[in-house]
């Protein structure tokens, strides 16, 4: 049984102009959106960081190695890293604040390796991946290949394409 979630929340946030789990969607900051619904599955989330600056949001916080440059999948590795042989865990990006509970149910009865597919794209940051699965993505991490391309080898579990809308930009709540 999956116990755990974690929210990929250590980016620079430079398209969107400033800190992106902080913005404010329907009075709230966006990733508090993704942590009550991976609460409502049952879920223990934890933000996965680069620094403490969220800590005033009252989550918990796994905070990865420095390293250069951002690379959302060091921080999964490093996560990863935390589980027991075993163990998966469902993983996400702070910047989807519409994720609903059946897509993330769906996600949770799917074997790992297993992410998102909208019926059009695949989004290998929203996914279940195991213990297992940390030497293969360190691998892949070492030949600086993008995350799209560790998750084509996972199921694809199909999903409602606005549960998966992630916002890289203000303007991308314009629309919805």
């Amino acid at each position: 049984m999956v116990s755990k979630a974690f929210v990929l929340a250590g980016g620079a946030s430079r398209r969107f102009g400033h800190d992106k789990a902080r913005f404010e969607v329907q009075g709230r900051p966006m990733v508090a959106h993704v942590v009550d619904v991976l609460l409502q599955a049952g879920l223990e989330p934890c933000l996965v960081v680069r620094d403490s600056a969220l800590s005033d949001l009252g989550f918990p916080l796994l905070r990865e190695p420095e390293a250069d440059g951002f690379y959302p999948l060091r921080g999964m590795v490093f996560a990863l890293e935390t589980l027991a042989l075993g163990e998966s865990a469902l993983f996400c990006p702070c910047d989807v604040p519409f994720l609903d509970l059946p897509s993330v149910q769906s996600l949770l009865l799917t074997p790992a390796p297993a992410v998102a597919f909208d019926g059009e794209r695949v989004h290998p940051l929203i996914a279940h991946y195991a213990h297992e699965h940390r030497d293969r993505l360190h691998d892949h991490i070492q030949r600086q290949a993008s995350a799209l391309q560790f998750g084509e080898s996972a199921q694809r579990v199909l999903v409602s394409p606005h549960a998966v809308r992630n916002i890289n930009h203000p303007d991308d709540l314009d629309s919805v």
